[in-house]
């Protein structure tokens, strides 16, 4: 197909009027926003373009431009969006611009409305007709249903603890469980408050049999509360753990706790279960704390020592020592007293010893000798009784019988049992036993002693006591006088007065039952049941029976007895084992027992109690897990684990007045530490050197042989509390006898000691030292050191950071690291740095160089003001000169008065001398000289003390034409001070310091021009002295005749000097090096200080330089390349390239790394080579640090050498990141790769996905934001 490109009208033609793009690529419309339309003139019909305002396809329609991306309304927000990006397949409906509903590719309907629903016509989706759902349903909010709810499947209401059912509509129906014996009703956490019933509660046990049945009349008993509402018995029942609150006692014959091991002392835990540790033991002969720490004893006063027991062991925190009762007082521990403190007679209380010299004295009894052996410490006693009774029951009497008397101490008397009864005996035992329904009995001999099993013994107080038996209910008792017979019988009682029926049949009687029958069930369970009158209960202790057993026993007077039963039933009553009859025999009120006759003294009281109680067994509780607590037949009880709520965690548990059991906030074990801490003692196992346990290191106790505490140390039983202690030190060795000695703990050099609360504490002395940091990057600590190693002293010293520098004339200071010291040349002077080395060379002149003068010729020389010599010439030598010089004085002298000089050659020389106030001034132009004398002195001398305060002194001196004032010998400046001449005043500028000496010169003529002429001599005006004490002369002056220096001050000639200066050397070293100068013809340089400036020095030259670390405080100049760090930074000056991070740079800035911009963005690149279709992470950076970015990325597919290059904006919130991507240019037919981002793990990733597995390279330039 032919095209033709109609530049002229912009357009394409084609001889056929179409355009086909027959490819697998796309067609790229023009893009722009609502304003770049295309306007009047331009605008033509079918005119298509891509909005990117409205992000929509839009097309020209002849009147306006209109929508082609589907449905859509005219302003452009409500419209149907068929795909987001490339191929998502969602439908998404809009109105007002926002998205309301969407529709996935698997057909899923979303509505994003958040619209609440309150009616059938309210909410985001609303229905005139019904809706039918196949699947599942989620409703994440509140269900209203107004008609009926009908669920034909399981219903699971709540996916958590934390729902909550309510429920205010009556239920119906029957709540039954879908698998027997597998849910609850309540947790161990959450239970229900009350349950009320009207019928009976049935509990089937796992085997499917009755384990508990609550009557209807008894429901509350399952409710565990007290007769105030309150909760009286909690059970765990995944543990099997029980606590109780009521405020009563758990009463039982023993208990078994299964976590508990033999011989451990019994602690409380954290939360008060019972507990033990195994360093915590007691085998009922030792007592052991097995830990490495320490047992902490009962503290207090002497006036708080308890009631004495030898053994006692305690501390006495008046005396602070640890104290013992050894038997016959108290003594520091390690005391020794030789006393039986305690005298023990087997089933007898001990006898102790009140004091020290307390004496214990045996009394033999009747038929008893005591017999001693002081040798032996042995006391024997032996019986000379012949058996012979002397205590007797004379007379045995039966209430409402005659007395059976004994005839003499042999008499016997007949026991005879009667109808229905029997009476056996044991003679071993001294025992009679009487049965109901039996027979038999025998005799007996008298008997001092009536005992009946489970009763208190009947004791005869004389041989004429008279025992009484008394028949109790249902039974009679007969006696026979001439028989020496008692006849015991049973009279009936019971239900029906006949007695009560017992049955044996495997199951429950139904018919013709008596409050009292009893059954044995020869079935299934094999227990013996009573009848109450209205069920059968068990009697089989621990059975699962919904009663308890209340036990008294009668005193002869008390008639009531409380059950405590509350809301229970009292359903039974037995008094000594018979069953008596409510209303003939007892009454009942709220579980408390009125009984007609007082039972007598002794007499067995068993009460069976049903319904709500204070105390009942988990299988009558008909709760799980009962078998975790086991009772035997004997009412002792076994369990895993016992909590008791008012036990305290690590107090150790005791057992209280009645077997409760109770702890003691003074009785502690921590599983390491045992703590007593009262004001009493702790009494130690006491016994004999023979009684010594088998031993255990760290065993202790009293010994009553040794009378001393002893303990056991691992080899050898020995005292405690006693024995000197070695103490040992860097030097020297003692011994501290313990209880006697002091032991002091002093400090030495540099170091204080403080003892309290058993604590010894060395700290180092204070020295004059300031507590702070010393030293710096610009100073240098000095410290003081003693002897002993301790900073006594500390300041710092400034490290020097100036270069004081000086010429012929000026001074200055240069800051090393910041300054930057220029060797400049001078006029006819040049400068050159090379290799650390300043070089100076005077510059060429015109001179040519040659040799100027001669003995005819004279040198010509022009010298500029620097001393340089600019022309040379020579000139014809001329001699004129005086040939004699005639001097003539009229005053006496040194000299000749008369005379006459002559020139001995054209080198000779004439000196004129000024002696003593004379003065000798030259005129060269006259050609004359003046000799002048001074006949007096042209200054005064003034002298003053200051006083730190005075500025103004006053001299007096009217006639003062000018000064010069020293202060302690140094001349001041006359800027330091004005002159008064017409007061003679001097004023300082400041005060001289207390007791500085002032010395004022005061002159009377010009003082610059005070020489000769203050002498009074002639030509003095060809020397001047300025105010500064300066001279000065004519020109081509000179001194002449000078004597050689002896002291610093003296001048100089030069031959002197010349002479000096050659005889030696300058010897000077520089940082490294070292050189010499020759005086009269080398130069000396200057030396550099560290980290500014270095110095060398070789042969005659110093070379100054920089160091390997180099600190510049102002501006660097640098003409060559610079290299920081190999590729820190690179300054290439051949390329005119400047490199960071890199080491070559290739481009004028060449940067390896990112690069920061005024604190907003960073500029930052990556690479990154990937081989998969799948998406994957190109880049990455932190969400914290960044907020959006702007991506450009550049794609190689390696393999098709096909390339794409592409712009992303990045924006994210914290949880969501949102690209955007535009500027999208390929070179092959489709994209190489398509672009996403997401945030994971913290960071936000750049994704990509690249449409071929081909190795493709990424090449990443990134903007980023910050923050």
């Amino acid at each position: 197909m032919a095209v033709n490109l109609d530049h002229q009208r912009d357009r394409i033609t084609t001889a056929s009027g179409n355009i086909t793009i027959n490819t697998a690529g796309s067609l790229r419309v023009p893009v722009g926003n609502t304003s770049q339309r295309p306007q009047s003139g331009n605008v033509a019909t079918g005119q298509i373009r891509f909005n990117t305002q409205l992000n929509i396809f839009e097309g020209y329609n002849g009147t306006a431009w209109s929508n082609l991306s589907g449905v859509k309304d005219t302003d452009g927000d409500t419209y149907i969006n068929a795909e987001q990006s490339a191929d998502d397949d969602i439908l998404r409906f809009y109105t007002a611009g926002v998205e309301r509903i969407t529709i996935s590719d698997a057909g899923v309907v979303n509505v994003t409305s958040t619209q609440q629903s309150s009616s059938v016509s309210t909410g985001a989706i609303t229905t005139a007709g019904g809706i039918g759902v196949a699947k599942n349903a989620y409703i994440g909010g509140n269900l209203e249903v107004v008609g009926n709810v009908t669920v034909g499947g399981t219903i699971n209401l709540g996916d958590a603890d934390t729902d909550n059912i309510n429920i205010n509509a009556d239920i119906n129906s029957n709540l039954i469980p879908n698998f027997n014996d597998q849910y609850d009703i309540g947790s161990a956490t959450k239970s229900w408050k009350d349950l009320y019933l009207t019928e009976s509660i049935n509990y089937k046990g796992a085997t499917g049999e009755n384990e508990i049945v609550v009557p209807t009349n008894l429901a509350d008993a399952l409710s565990l509360k007290d007769d105030g509402g309150n909760d009286i018995l909690v059970v765990d029942t995944s543990t099997g753990a029980i606590t109780t609150t009521f405020s009563g006692n758990i009463v039982v014959p023993t208990l078994k706790i299964s976590d508990l091991t033999n011989n451990r002392v019994l602690i409380a835990g954290t939360s008060g279960e019972v507990e033990d540790d195994a360093n915590f033991t007691f085998d009922g002969s030792i007592f052991k704390v097995g830990t490495t720490d320490a047992i902490v004893i009962p503290s207090g006063t002497t006036a708080q020592r308890p009631t004495a027991q030898t053994g006692m062991l305690r501390f006495n925190s008046q005396t602070t020592k640890a104290e013992i009762y050894n038997g016959t007082g108290w003594a520091d521990v390690g005391a020794v007293t030789e006393a039986f403190k305690t005298i023990a007679v087997s089933g007898q209380s001990n006898i102790e010893a009140d004091a020290a010299a307390d004496t214990l004295t045996l009394v033999a009894g009747s038929n008893i000798t005591i017999t001693t052996d002081a040798g032996t410490d042995a006391i024997t006693i032996n019986s000379t009784a012949s058996g012979s009774v002397t205590e007797a029951f004379k007379t045995i009497s039966v209430s409402g019988q005659s007395d059976v008397i004994a005839d003499t101490a042999t008499d016997t008397l007949t026991l005879v049992a009667g109808s229905g009864m029997t009476i056996t005996t044991n003679a071993s035992g001294d025992e009679i036993t009487f049965i109901s329904s039996g027979g038999g009995g025998g005799a007996s001999d008298a008997f001092k002693t009536i005992a009946v099993s489970g009763q208190n013994d009947v004791v005869a107080d004389s041989s004429t006591d008279t025992l009484t038996l008394v028949a109790g209910s249902n039974m009679t008792i007969t006696t026979n006088a001439s028989g020496d017979t008692i006849t015991f019988a049973s009279s009936g009682g019971g239900g029906g007065g006949g007695g009560a029926s017992v049955s044996y049949q495997n199951n429950a009687p139904s018919t013709g039952l008596s409050q009292g029958d009893l059954w044995f069930d020869t079935g299934t369970t094999g227990e013996l049941y009573v009848y109450t009158g209205n069920e059968w209960i068990s009697t089989t202790g621990g059975a699962d029976a919904a009663f308890i057993t209340e036990n008294f026993t009668g005193n002869g007077s008390n008639k009531v007895f409380d059950t405590q039963a509350g809301q229970g039933t009292v359903s039974m009553v037995f008094l000594n084992g018979v069953l008596l009859q409510l209303t003939n025999d007892y009454t009942e009120s709220n579980g408390i027992v009125t009984f007609v006759d007082t039972p007598l003294n002794g007499d067995q009281i068993d009460v069976i109690v049903t319904g709500e109680v204070n105390a009942l067994t988990l299988p009558s509780l008909g709760l799980s897990n009962h078998n975790l607590i086991v009772v035997d037949s004997s009412g002792n009880v076994t369990v895993d684990s016992l909590k008791v709520s008012d036990l305290t965690n690590n107090r150790i548990v005791k057992v209280g007045s009645a077997g409760e059991l109770e702890d003691d906030a003074n009785f502690t074990f921590d599983g390491t530490n045992m703590v007593i801490g009262t004001t009493g003692s702790i009494r130690v196992p006491v016994g004999t050197t023979a009684q010594r346990p088998s031993a255990i290191t760290g065993q202790f106790r009293f010994n009553s042989s040794l009378t001393q505490f002893e303990g056991y140390d691992g080899s050898a039983w020995g005292k405690i509390g006693g024995g000197d202690l070695a103490i040992a030190g860097d030097q020297g060795t003692d011994s501290v006898e313990l209880g006697v000695d002091t032991f002091t703990f002093a400090g030495g050099t540099g170091l204080s000691s403080t003892v309290t609360n058993n604590q010894v504490e060395y700290v180092l002395d204070n020295t004059a030292v300031t507590p702070a940091s010393y030293g710096s990057a610009t100073a240098i600590p000095v410290i003081t050191i003693d002897q002993q190693g301790r900073i006594t002293a500390a300041s710092t010293a400034n490290i020097s950071t100036d270069l004081a520098i000086a010429g012929d004339s000026g001074t200055d200071t240069v800051t090393l690291g910041t300054d930057t010291l220029t060797f400049a040349g001078g006029t006819g002077l040049t400068s050159t740095i090379t290799n650390n080395n300043v070089s100076y060379v005077l510059d060429n002149t015109a001179v040519t160089p040659a040799s100027y003068g001669s003995t005819t010729a004279i040198p010509v020389l022009t010298i500029d003001q620097q001393g340089r010599i600019t022309a040379a010439s020579t000139a014809s030598l001329s001699v004129n000169k005086f040939a004699t010089i005639t001097v003539t004085d009229t005053a006496s002298g040194t000299f000749a008065q008369t005379g006459s000089v002559s020139a001995a050659s054209d080198s000779d020389t004439l000196t004129f001398v000024g002696g003593t106030n004379v003065d000798i001034d030259i005129n060269t132009t006259s050609k004359t000289i003046k000799i002048d004398a001074v006949t007096s002195s042209a200054f005064t001398l003034h002298t003053f003390t200051g006083d730190n305060t005075t500025t103004v002194f006053n001299t007096s001196n009217t006639a003062i034409n000018d000064v010069q004032i020293f202060i302690n010998g140094v001349l001041l400046a006359s800027s330091d001070y004005s002159v008064n001449t017409g007061t003679g005043a001097i004023t300082f500028g400041v005060a001289p310091l207390l007791n500085d000496e002032i010395k004022v010169y005061a002159f009377t003529t010009d003082v610059s021009v005070f020489s000769l002429n203050a002498l009074g001599l002639a030509n003095h005006d060809k020397i001047t002295v300025d105010s500064s004490g300066n001279i000065t002369m004519t020109a081509n002056a000179k001194i002449s005749n000078l004597a050689d220096p002896a002291s610093a001050q003296d001048a100089a000639t030069k031959a002197y000097v010349d002479a000096q200066l050659t005889a030696q050397d300058l010897d000077f070293a520089g940082d490294s090096g070292t050189g010499a100068v020759d005086l009269d013809s080398q130069s000396l340089t200057v030396a550099g200080t560290t980290n500014e400036i270095e110095t060398s020095a070789s042969g005659q030259t110093i070379t100054v330089g920089l160091p390997t670390d180099v600190t510049i405080g102002n501006d660097l100049t640098v003409t060559g390349a610079l290299t920081v760090d190999t590729n820190t930074l690179v300054v290439d000056k051949a390329n005119n390239r400047v490199g960071v991070g890199v080491a070559s740079p290739l481009e004028k800035l060449h940067v390896d790394g990112a690069i920061r911009i005024d604190g907003v963005s960073n500029l930052e690149t990556a690479t990154a080579t990937l081989a998969t279709t799948t998406q994957s992470a190109i880049d990455t950076f932190a969400a914290t640090k960044y907020r959006s970015c702007k991506y450009t990325v550049q794609a190689t597919n390696t393999v098709t050498n096909e390339y794409q290059i592409i712009e992303i904006l990045l924006l994210h919130d914290g949880t969501t990141a949102y690209v955007s991507s535009y500027g999208l240019v390929y070179t092959g037919s489709a994209e190489l790769v398509a672009f996403d981002a997401d945030i994971n793990s913290g960071n936000v990733r750049l994704l990509a996905t690249a449409a071929s597995s081909n190795q493709t390279v990424y090449k990443i330039t990134r903007i980023s934001t910050l923050v």
